[in-house]
């Protein structure tokens, strides 16, 4: 916290926090992904997180969307969404997936699904049953805002 005396105002400052990612930088030839190296990332950036499991491999990774860019968290799938969870904005719609819904998203309640239009992408997050009216409910104080 910043305190200026001259005014006797005082700033607080909203702590951004970050975590490590590499950047999703398509498929090789094989259909493996490609990641860059690891690098930090704002959490307040993250429009939204999903994620997916790996047949093959038979492991989970947590893709983030931030803007047009496409990110994989470095930590565990269930520690990242757990910090995401924790923060103002996101909501955990489904499990693995968390919304951050100061981006605005749009909401299908029939068909239980939660949309961002980033770029030409559209991208979807499923929605508990049981989550919805809480989620509802929360979209509509942003939407106050």
């Amino acid at each position: 916290m910043n305190e200026r005396s001259n005014n006797e105002t005082k700033i607080i400052e909203k702590e951004v926090k970050i975590i490590p990612v590499k950047r999703r930088m398509g498929k090789n030839l094989l259909g493996k992904d490609v990641l860059g190296e690891i690098e930090w990332l704002k959490v307040n950036e993250i429009q939204c997180a999903i994620s997916l499991n790996n047949s093959k491999t038979k492991k989970s990774i947590l893709v983030l969307h931030v803007q047009e860019k496409e990110y994989q968290s470095v930590i565990g799938v269930d520690d990242t969404i757990a910090l995401l969870q924790n923060e103002d904005d996101f909501f955990k719609t489904d499990r693995g997936f968390v919304a951050n819904l100061s981006f605005m998203p749009l909401l299908d309640e029939k068909k239980l699904k939660l949309f961002y239009v980033i770029g030409d992408k559209r991208i979807e997050l499923n929605i508990m049953s049981a989550n919805l009216d809480a989620l509802k409910s929360i979209m509509q104080k942003f939407l106050e805002r």
